[in-house]
């Protein structure tokens, strides 16, 4: 599966951070917004 943002998305600033594996997208987020990760932020993993 490819994971891409629209044209219209990354316009207005959204970001996506994509891999291979992650035990938890919701934690990866977690992890970047207390590394001061601002902004839309979409976290996706394959696995």
């Amino acid at each position: 599966m490819d994971f891409r943002l629209g044209d219209g998305a990354r316009a207005v600033g959204h970001r996506l951070h994509v891999h291979d594996r992650l035990g938890s997208t919701n934690t990866e987020a977690l992890d970047q917004a207390r590394a001061g990760a601002t902004g839309p932020l979409w976290v996706a993993a394959h696995a």
